[in-house]
């Protein structure tokens, strides 16, 4: 990865949810809606090696996997790119608000990692771009 951006955490607004719900026992007593927004089969160990969640949301909570210079649907972008890999990975955290309910606005917190210190003059620019008014805290 030469820049990407993982671990975003959004809030959203309560809306009606879409599609395949499960309600899971958060605490005695209590329900908790959980909402795949996407599931990704594992390219490298097909559907038996098991496939992964790409984002849930859970009450009013989104939790993303973390997004990186490759499409959702897993082919690479923009190789040897950091900027243009920095906005692959946050288009794919836009979609996937998006199926969620939120928008790029609503999110609090992202995690960045950069491989290479001299790709941070590339990548956090288009961070910039993506977030030009709710300016999330980052790690």
């Amino acid at each position: 990865m030469i820049g990407g951006t993982s671990g975003v955490t959004a809030r959203t607004p309560d809306f009606v949810a879409i599609g395949g719900t499960v309600r899971r026992r958060a605490t005695e007593g209590t329900e908790m809606q959980k909402q795949l927004l996407r599931e990704q089969a594992d390219r490298w160990h097909g559907t038996e090696g098991g496939g992964w969640a790409q984002g849930y949301r859970a009450g009013n909570m989104v939790f993303l996997q973390g997004q990186t210079g490759l499409t959702l649907d897993g082919d690479l972008v923009a190789p040897h790119d950091a900027a243009g890999q920095a906005r692959m990975a946050l288009e794919n955290i836009r979609t996937l608000l998006e199926l969620a309910g939120g928008t790029l606005d609503d999110v609090v917190k992202i995690v960045v990692y950069v491989t290479e210190y001299a790709y941070r003059k590339d990548v956090y620019p288009v961070i910039g771009e993506f977030f030009p008014r709710t300016k999330p805290c980052s790690t």
